[in-house]
């Protein structure tokens, strides 16, 4: 009875010639197996001490083009009610600021807009990320506006969406005019003369003179009275999504809101609405900008 393998007469049969073809054929499949055992050995053994030799030519041969992600520095943004009503009111606080420098004998020069939604390229004026959120650029004389950001305070304060808009545009054209007075440039001034800490203290005061800026602003272009609660749900509302975005590593944010300043913000921007009155402005102690 046959279970596993050949019969007996099968055996027998292994003397035939054939069988010892088959033997010969086997014994040089066995030597070209060692060969190529003993070279593949001997490639492992130099692979481990010499890899980045066994695998320079290789390298160099099939090199890696990573394309870089283009994002337009001057983007044309599609029409919608957001940004034409956005557009109207940057035009509105450079009639008020044209207005207010004649009255003080000055030259207003107009600043540039640039529209954009979630990031824009920034290179020029110092920040080699995407750019997000809305921000004054001094080297290029302009203010740029996120529409997105504007959609997104919409979203979570639609009841004071419009105010909190007019606030921030009026806020980085408080920065245009710090550069126009010079202030921008005398705090520039301080960073090599001053530890990081001690320049981000001035770099603060600015922003609250930006704030009372806005409210300058405000108090000749609306025509409804204001209190400290519109102010601060309006301060509030940009804080919020200015800390959702800065936990985005892949971008930057040039201006962030801090929860512990809000009061202080609230402060100089209904002082600036209250008097209309530029020359109350200065939120710098004696000695700041020598």
């Amino acid at each position: 009875m046959q279970l596993f393998g050949k019969s007996s007469s099968d055996h027998m049969s292994n003397n035939s010639p054939d069988a010892e073809s088959k033997t010969h054929t086997r014994t040089n499949v066995a030597l070209i197996g060692g060969i190529i055992g003993t070279i593949a050995i001997v490639i492992y053994i130099f692979a481990a001490f010499f890899p980045s030799r066994l695998f320079s030519q290789v390298q160099d041969n099939t090199p890696v083009e990573q394309q870089p992600v283009l994002i337009n520095a001057h983007p044309v943004v599609a029409a919608s009610p957001l940004k034409t009503s956005s557009m109207a009111m940057f035009a509105k606080t450079e009639d008020v600021w044209a207005k207010l420098f004649r009255q003080m004998g000055k030259k207003y020069t107009t600043a540039h807009l640039q529209l954009f939604e979630d990031t824009i390229t920034a290179q020029a004026c110092g920040y080699p990320l995407p750019v997000t959120g809305s921000f004054y650029c001094a080297e290029a004389n302009t203010i740029y506006l996120d529409l997105s950001f504007f959609a997104d305070i919409k979203k979570r304060v639609p009841e004071a969406a419009e105010f909190t808009r007019a606030y921030l545009i009026a806020h980085q054209a408080g920065h245009h005019i710090q550069d126009l007075l010079g202030i921008t440039a005398k705090v520039e001034a301080q960073h090599s003369k001053l530890s990081e800490a001690d320049y981000q203290k001035l770099v603060q005061k600015m922003e609250f003179q930006a704030d009372f800026y806005a409210g300058v602003w405000a108090h000749y272009a609306y025509k409804r009275t204001f209190d400290n609660t519109d102010i601060d749900i309006a301060i509030s509302s940009v804080t919020q999504t200015g800390t959702k975005l800065a936990q985005l590593s892949d971008r930057t944010q040039p201006e962030f809101y801090n929860f512990a300043v809000i009061g202080d913000r609230v402060s100089w921007f209904t002082k600036g609405y209250d008097s209309g009155d530029i020359k109350q402005g200065n939120t710098f102690a004696a000695g700041d900008l020598q």
